[in-house]
């Protein structure tokens, strides 16, 4: 994944787990990275305009194609439609100190993604408790989760 080829600083802004229905939605760019994974679904992200049709033509990056076990990152100011079925998820929200502007999304499938699922479920745990020291144990979980991906 591109965004880990640097080591900027990280800020956790928030880790939820989601849950929803089978949907066509659009996403506005938003201020934030996003770093999701499945727990269960399947879902298409066309990067670009959200009014654009799916089939239209896209720049390189601009589609990934989720499944159950998937890390997705989502850059921080992109603007892109989804189409889904059922899913079950966690996402890390973050922002980074990185001056670089990421316009692609990344898919990861982890070949064995039970690791995976456990780091986010902590982070989530860890996130929810807000006991003393919540947030730099999120970040410190969210760097060994990036650590796991470039291995």
């Amino acid at each position: 994944m591109a965004f880990l080829d640097e080591t900027p600083s990280i800020r956790i802004l928030s880790v939820l787990e989601l849950r929803w229905e089978a949907a066509h939605r659009g996403t506005p760019p938003r201020p934030f990275h996003a770093l999701s994974f499945r727990l269960r679904g399947d879902a298409e992200f066309f990067g670009g305009d959200v009014r654009a049709a799916p089939d239209a033509p896209r720049e390189e990056g601009c589609y990934a194609h989720a499944l159950t076990g998937d890390v997705l990152f989502v850059p921080r100011g992109m603007a892109y439609t989804m189409h889904h079925g059922e899913e079950h998820l966690f996402v890390v929200h973050f922002e980074t100190d990185e001056r670089q502007s990421y316009r692609r999304f990344e898919l990861f499938r982890p070949h064995d993604p039970h690791p995976f699922a456990h780091l986010f479920r902590t982070m989530y745990a860890t996130w929810e408790r807000r006991q003393t020291g919540y947030a730099p144990e999120t970040t410190s979980l969210f760097l060994h989760l990036l650590a796991e991906i470039q291995k």
